[in-house]
């Protein structure tokens, strides 16, 4: 952590009120949760109580959803992505947040690709549209790539964070790099939009949220960012 710098402007940042609300956890324990316990939100078993529903870390997400053949260092569960695919298409109108695989996930899900391997630091400072800086932290070795596929229909997104071209590598399942630009926005946070009736979205988040302690300025911001993207009332 020695490289990264934090913006000193959130160490005071007030975190806004919320309603009681409920999440819903897909693919890992309730600690993923930790960070969103403080602004209302409590754990629920029954999915179709849920406000919000939760996808977590853990394996790649198969190439094959995005349209493109397996990566050198790609390693996926086949059974856990038929499982969340079926979970986001039979609940359209509910809001879903997903970190580290889970934002890959929901990327895929909203009709993009990933990058499949890179060499990405696990600490590192994010930037942010509205002008802040943020510490990640991650265990990523593939990325959000912005580049629609060929299997689901490209929603319309926001670009949200992103990390200034960290990575020296960016892999395609062909095992040839995409050869980005000095100038390249590694996809970190974004937001897409649903376009149904209840104006329902996604929010694809790289980092571990839960890695922090919940003072944390990264925490505050992030809080804050569920609560102003996902539900705004």
């Amino acid at each position: 952590m020695d490289n990264t710098k934090e913006n000193n402007s959130l160490e005071n940042l007030e975190v806004k009120k919320h309603k009681e609300r409920k999440v819903f956890i897909v693919g890992g324990n309730n600690d993923y949760a930790n960070w969103l316990i403080p602004i209302g939100f409590s754990i629920t078993k029954n999915i179709n109580e849920c406000d919000l529903i939760f996808f977590t870390g853990g394996e790649d997400v198969s190439p094959q959803i995005y349209g493109e053949q397996n990566g050198q260092y790609t390693h996926f569960n086949e059974r856990r992505d038929d499982k969340e695919l079926q979970i986001f298409e039979d609940h359209p109108n509910k809001n879903k947040l997903g970190v580290c695989r889970g934002g890959q996930f929901l990327t895929v899900a909203n009709g993009y690709k990933l990058v499949q391997h890179s060499s990405h630091p696990s600490w590192h400072n994010i930037s942010t549209y509205d002008g802040q800086t943020l510490l990640a932290s991650s265990t990523h070795h593939q990325q959000f790539l912005l580049n629609p596929n060929r299997n689901y229909r490209a929603r319309e997104f926001d670009l949200i964070g992103w990390a200034e071209n960290l990575s020296g590598i960016h892999l395609n399942g062909k095992n040839k790099d995409y050869y980005f630009d000095i100038d390249y926005k590694e996809p970190e946070i974004v937001l897409f939009y649903n376009d149904d009736e209840n104006n329902s979205k996604s929010l694809a988040i790289q980092m571990h949220v839960e890695f922090f302690d919940l003072d944390h300025p990264t925490v505050k911001y992030m809080q804050n960012l569920i609560i102003n993207t996902l539900f705004t009332d």
